[in-house]
């Protein structure tokens, strides 16, 4: 039988830790594609997880394709539920946007407590950096999943989500003048670290710059890797790939399989000057026919066969 997972037990002098949760989706499937209404979803059902859960705080909320990051702490109400209370309901609207039924998390969440300042920006960098370090975007400000980097970026405390709900918008029979009633709007509080809870307006501020300064430094990294990356990677194509003008050690069936530059246009050559002379004769014998002589298979549209073919 599997132990209980252990979770720290906040005391007067050691604050309720952060967790950094991830899951992965069944098979890997990119179940949480950017979406207009998958955001909304997830961002009312996190709206309503912490109206539910007074003592939930959000750092980072980053939506991947097949799996979320999710940085937060609680003070009396413990992460599992809050956990349930977050990924049964986005289950069912991915299955529901996708018309699928089933499992959508093909494993159970892994989490990590994080004890200190140090590890809980870490964590908060690491999850909101995701789409950057694997090299999805140059800038997270060019994201287009779901992430509430935004806010923390722009020094918000809220992040905003629309989504215009047109299902309801044309079922109804709305006026295009009406279409500002069915924008459907989510509110995501962002919460800071505990210890950073009771520092004075400007510490606050510097602490959020230095912040983003961390993450710029991260996606200037990513950015720099990305393209040595790249660079080695063509490099190796290149140098894999047999010359273009090399004939293929085997000779192949087929003259469109062939490889090699001088070995197809020699291929090519060969069956021009046989096809040509039939062609030319079949011509003439249908402007005398009236059009019942059939001509070389291929040559509408023009295709040139094997040599053998007309031998």
């Amino acid at each position: 039988m599997s132990l209980p997972r252990y979770h720290p037990t906040p005391t007067p002098e050691q604050p309720s830790p952060t967790y950094h949760v991830t899951t992965k989706t069944v098979d890997d499937q990119l179940l949480f594609a950017p979406s207009a209404e998958l955001h909304y979803r997830v961002a009312k059902i996190i709206e309503r997880a912490q109206a539910k859960f007074p003592d939930y705080t959000l750092l980072d909320f980053t939506l991947m394709g097949n799996h979320p990051h999710h940085v937060f702490r609680t003070t009396s109400t413990r992460p599992a539920r809050v956990l349930q209370y977050l990924h049964a309901p986005i289950a069912r609207w991915v299955n529901r946007l996708h018309g699928r039924r089933g499992a959508v998390f093909g494993q159970r969440y892994r989490d990590k407590a994080l004890l200190d300042s140090a590890a809980t920006i870490n964590a908060w960098i690491y999850s909101a950096a995701n789409p950057v370090r694997a090299h999805l975007v140059g800038q997270l400000k060019d994201w287009e999943g779901f992430s509430t980097w935004p806010a923390v970026a722009a020094g918000k405390k809220e992040h905003c989500v629309a989504w215009f709900d047109e299902s309801s918008w044309r079922r109804r029979g709305a006026k295009e003048s009406q279409r500002e009633r069915f924008v459907r709007r989510a509110v995501v509080k962002v919460g800071v670290p505990v210890e950073w809870e009771g520092l004075d307006p400007e510490r606050l501020e510097r602490e959020h710059h230095a912040l983003r300064a961390r993450m710029r430094e991260v996606e200037a990294e990513n950015v720099c890797e990305h393209v040595e990356v790249e660079l080695a990677t063509q490099h190796r194509d290149v140098s894999a790939s047999p010359p273009r003008t090399a004939a293929p050690k085997e000779p192949r069936r087929g003259w469109d399989r062939a490889a090699g530059a001088r070995h197809l246009v020699e291929r090519h050559r060969v069956a021009y000057v046989l096809v040509v002379p039939l062609y030319r004769r079949q011509s003439a014998e249908y402007r005398r026919s009236g059009g019942l002589v059939p001509f070389p298979d291929g040559t509408y549209p023009p295709w040139i066969p094997e040599p053998r073919e007309w031998l």
